[in-house]
């Protein structure tokens, strides 16, 4: 019986480090995805004029709130409990407001 707990026990925190591994390579490649636009919008900033130029940070500001949102309703929906899932509707419309 012994075996059969540790065996069990075993499983269940491989699984949850195999979640939690998982979990940590989605938020990596989202983070790389806003670093690559970072560095495409930086990397052309000189080429345009002053008033594009402020766009175009404004532009990375709003990108990195939704990147950010992205990650926040994710976390939300791997945490929800008994089937509770956030109003992801009603976050991003008041987003938008």
């Amino acid at each position: 019986l012994g075996y059969v707990i540790v065996f069990r026990t075993n499983m269940a925190l491989d699984r949850y480090w195999e979640g939690m591994t998982n979990v940590m390579q989605m938020e990596s490649k989202w983070a790389d995805a806003f670093l690559q636009i970072c560095a495409f919008f930086n990397s052309s900033l000189p080429t345009h004029d002053k008033e594009t130029q402020k766009k175009i940070l404004r532009l990375e500001q709003i990108l990195c709130h939704w990147f950010s949102l992205m990650s926040a309703i994710a976390m939300c929906m791997l945490r929800a409990e008994d089937g509770a899932r956030p109003d992801i509707d009603d976050m991003l419309q008041r987003d938008i407001e």
